[in-house]
């Protein structure tokens, strides 16, 4: 979720979780470079959890890049999800309920990752690596609706995978620019790919069919990992949900290294700590009260940021420059959103009062304020869904916007094709009429996980959306492209800007204000936000 979505408090949970013993477990194994795993049948599909591919980064191993793995003797079980990375543990949040929320213990010793395999034995099978959202504060690959059973069991190999989140994995200092750059969280995804080349064929995996795939604070890790020159080759097809609809133009959500650096001097300064060593030998407790003291609240507009910045290392300075020159790692794209992005974010997403109307607009888009209230006007009728608010449209379409801007810079220079949607379907459950297609929604339908939350009152169209939807996933997974035999036809994102609509219909989404689309489109392309001037 986004970080407006992560703006409850940042409490590093202090459950400290040891690395799972080995003990005599009966089940499938299979041997990677660090050892011998066994493995849980999983209905059809057999799954491997909790496997570390990094040493614990903790104690002097804190704020450096990922380190290998210590091999293990005899045969390790992984027949239980590693913990989730420190964060507040809630039960739910608006509109996401128990499903779509990590729960259990969390530890710094959190560098794990889970694999899914057909229960039928085969080889060379195409590969989805998840990267889990969570606003770069929260999140974690053990969140229910990730379960990647039911995916491999229609014939792939899933793989789900913590990093470092928070002030943990986003520091930024001047030390760290000589010795391979921060971005910790980032050089945690990376390592995993290089895990899943080096690994992946134990489960019958091929490392060259490498799908890349997350949902919010995912989706902007598949954009940077495409910025990545250390992930140069590691994929060979991307999918965004949720990426770059809400971002900052083309920094894609990024923060500038001078900004960054500065909250980690904010950090340190609260913690008393002068040296990157010195913060290594505190506790996580005693860093934790430092964010606080510092401001780190997600979400707040001063005080300790906790996302990725442009560090000049393991993602380019100028973001921008990379995206236009084509200096970036270029694959196939699956992008989109939810129709209703920020009914779970935003208190005010469906207002109706005048003067607070003009307030947000002046706020979030600055410049083009005035010319946004006058396309998008009070006074004008809008769906009874959008409760007589401009709101829904004028964030949807801004959505929109932000994929065309970043697509036509990307098709440029691209070689692949793009592929773009938009998620219509209303998920029944707690006041569905309130949140509608909300942000994270289209999850547990590709996924397959509805049955997660049985307490959902789900249909048979909701199995059959979820059917049509995983199968376009699966496609690319296994193609590069969407379209299959049975399947309403998925045209590529070109000169032609066509989007699809995915869940209340399927066919091309026409619900566009193009002259709103086209002035947003131009605002974003001259450098500004969508959180502010």
């Amino acid at each position: 979720m986004f970080r407006t979505a992560c703006s409850f408090a940042f409490a590093l949970s202090l459950i400290a979780s040891p690395v799972i013993a080995e003990r005599p477990v009966v089940g499938p194994t299979t041997r990677i470079s660090s050892g011998r795993l066994v493995g849980v049948r999983q209905g059809d599909a057999i799954a491997y959890l909790g496997i570390p591919y990094a040493a614990p980064p903790i104690g002097p191993n804190r704020w450096r890049s990922p380190r290998a793995v210590a091999p293990w003797k005899g045969v390790r079980a992984a027949d239980r999800f590693g913990p989730s990375c420190p964060q507040s543990i809630v039960p739910s949040l608006g509109p996401w309920t128990h499903e779509y929320l990590p729960s259990g213990d969390t530890s710094e010793d959190c560098l794990s990752l889970n694999v899914w395999r057909p229960r039928t034995a085969s080889k060379n099978l195409p590969v989805l690596v998840w990267i889990h959202g969570g606003g770069f504060t929260s999140g974690s690959a053990s969140v229910p609706v990730y379960d990647g059973a039911a995916m491999a069991e229609k014939g792939i190999v899933v793989v789900s995978l913590n990093y470092r989140i928070g002030f943990l994995g986003s520091l930024a200092r001047p030390e760290l620019r000589n010795s391979g750059g921060g971005n910790f969280g980032i050089q945690d995804q990376i390592e995993a790919l290089r895990w899943v080349r080096r690994n992946i064929a134990a489960f019958g995996g091929d490392s060259r069919r490498v799908t890349i795939s997350g949902q919010s604070a995912g989706a902007f890790s598949v954009h940077y990992l495409m910025l990545a020159p250390g992930a140069r080759g590691l994929f060979r097809q991307a999918i965004a949900q949720s990426g770059v609809g809400l971002g900052t133009g083309y920094d894609l959500w990024l923060d500038s290294r001078e900004n960054a650096e500065r909250s980690a001097v904010s950090l340190f300064e609260a913690a008393g700590a002068r040296t990157l060593d010195e913060a290594r030998a505190l506790s996580l407790p005693q860093l934790t009260s430092a964010y606080f003291k510092a401001g780190g609240i997600p979400g707040s507009p001063s005080g300790f940021k906790t996302k990725p910045y442009a560090d000049g290392a393991v993602l380019p300075l100028d973001p921008a420059a990379a995206l236009k020159e084509g200096r970036y790692n270029d694959v196939p794209v699956l992008i989109g959103l939810t129709a209703d992005e920020g009914s779970g974010l935003n208190p005010s997403y469906r207002l109706t009062d005048q003067v607070r109307y003009e307030r947000f607009l002046s706020a979030r888009y600055g410049v083009i304020a005035s010319r946004l209230g006058t396309l998008y006007p009070l006074a004008k009728p809008y769906p009874a869904a959008d409760g007589g608010s401009p709101m829904p449209s004028l964030i949807r379409d801004s959505g929109i916007a932000a994929t065309v801007a970043w697509s036509k810079e990307r098709n440029r220079t691209s070689r692949f094709p793009l592929y773009a949607y938009v998620w219509t379907h209303v998920e029944p459950g707690p006041e569905a009429t309130r949140y509608a297609a909300f942000h994270t929604s289209e999850v547990p339908y590709v996924f397959a996980t509805l049955g997660k939350a049985p307490e959902r009152p789900f249909t048979r169209e909701d199995w059959r959306i979820s059917r049509i939807v995983q199968s376009y996933w699966l496609n690319f997974v296994k193609t590069g492209d969407p379209n299959g035999a049975g399947l309403p036809r998925w045209p590529v994102f070109g000169a032609n800007r066509a989007i699809v609509e995915l869940g209340g219909n399927f066919g091309e989404y026409r619900s566009r204000n193009a002259e709103a689309e086209a002035a947003l489109v131009e605002h974003i392309t001259n450098g500004h936000s969508l959180f502010g001037p």
